[in-house]
């Protein structure tokens, strides 16, 4: 069901029938867009008739449209949905469009906000790094053998203790590959927000993440991850007990390990006891991101995470809200970098002119509709990114 709130407090219920269709609905229209295929537009209006097209009633007379979605519907770029009612718009064009990860938002946003500090970028991780421990000198003292040594003490300071390292143990095997186009976009982006040097390599790592005070401005582009919700059966779990997903005696794996960032070191995670190179969901929640007007994640799936009847995305997205992030601009899929490094380009020049950040985003993907590089006009590119949270512009500085 769609539940409306309207100015005058007039509560609208209208109901959009069974989930599982939608869900179906949306993830079709998702792994189109993902793979850049030519069905993609006709799969998302029919993702628009289920949503979107019942309320068109309530809709009429509206020109800014507030949506706290749930469930499979936080993964639906909205901006690309046909309008209801006018297919030959889309959403963001036919309305002020804001998301809210929660009603409540509108409250929180309400409150003031802390003066952020400088920008941060961080980029192309050396997820094959190793951790080399310090070794003792011959006076007694300890000297660092690598950039690793920093990262744990840096943890420890941070006082992430042990928790730091639980992960959901698919990852353990995984190997990522180098991304150094997320350099170049680093790189072109360090003067639209100030920023002396990007952060990237050995140093780009999950420890530091975790000791940033509220930069204004934090853009990390890495490798995301997101793994479906699955069981977790502990060695110490009876076998009689263990049974299919789900069954009794069978703990569920905390969805909030299942999503996060890719940092350093990540292909070696065992090789450094303080930091396996992962930054999930859950360590997340524990940074102090108040002061910081905006999270780009420019990293694949970073807007996904587990879905939980009636309470939506426990994802990175959540995560960043509960850590004091004012709005996150999340990707829904994986972009080439060319794409990427010129709609963040685009979209930073807006934003820092002034523009609302919804605005800002909006505006860039109307661009890109109609960009003079014809690779740049398919909704691969230009609708992969979604804003969350604050919709108005950041504050002065950077």
């Amino acid at each position: 069901m769609a539940l409306l709130l309207h100015p005058d407090g007039r509560v609208v219920n209208i109901a959009l029938g069974e989930a599982g269709p939608i869900d179906r609905a949306v993830g079709r229209a998702l792994t189109a867009s993902a793979s850049n295929l030519p069905d993609a537009n006709r799969l998302w209006q029919q993702v628009s008739d289920l949503v979107l097209a019942p309320l068109l009633p309530e809709l009429r007379t509206v020109r800014e449209l507030f949506l706290s979605p749930d469930g499979g519907l936080h993964r639906v770029p909205f901006a690309v949905l046909p309008a209801p009612g006018d297919g030959d718009r889309r959403l963001n064009q036919a309305y002020q469009l804001r998301l809210l990860t929660t009603g409540r938002d509108l409250v929180r946003l309400q409150q003031p906000e802390r003066e952020g500090g400088s920008s941060v970028l961080i980029a192309n991780p050396a997820y094959n790094s190793l951790f080399r421990p310090a070794r003792p000198t011959p006076d007694g003292t300890r000297h660092s053998t690598g950039p690793a040594s920093m990262t744990a003490a840096g943890i420890s300071s941070a006082g992430q203790g042990a928790d730091h390292q639980r992960r959901s143990g698919e990852l353990s095997q995984a190997l990522w590959p180098p991304l150094p186009g997320t350099d170049r976009e680093a790189r072109a982006l360090a003067p639209l927000l100030n920023v002396a040097r990007p952060i990237t390599a050995e140093a780009a790592t999950a420890a530091l993440v975790l000791r940033q005070q509220g930069p204004r401005i934090l853009h990390i582009a890495t490798h995301g991850f997101f793994r479906p919700d699955q069981p977790s059966v502990s060695a110490q779990t009876p076998l009689e007990s263990r049974s299919i997903a789900g069954g009794p005696g069978i703990p569920q794996e905390d969805p909030l390990l299942r999503s996060g960032l890719v940092l350093a070191g990540a292909n070696h995670p065992d090789s450094n006891p303080n930091d396996d190179g992962y930054l999930t969901a859950a360590e997340m929640t524990g940074m102090d991101l108040n002061g910081t007007q905006l999270v780009t994640l420019s990293a694949c799936q970073s807007g996904l995470g587990d879905l939980q009847t009636g309470e939506g995305v426990y994802g990175l997205q959540r995560s960043l809200s509960v850590a004091g992030a004012r709005s996150t601009l999340l990707s829904l899929w994986s972009v080439d970098d060319d794409g990427t490094r010129a709609l963040m380009e685009a979209f930073y020049s807006r934003l820092l002119r002034g523009e609302g950040r919804a605005e800002a985003l909006a505006q860039t993907q109307n661009e890109f509709r109609n960009h003079p590089n014809p690779l740049y006009r398919d909704l691969y590119v230009w609708a992969a990114f979604q804003l969350t949270g604050d919709w108005r512009p950041i504050s002065n500085g950077r």
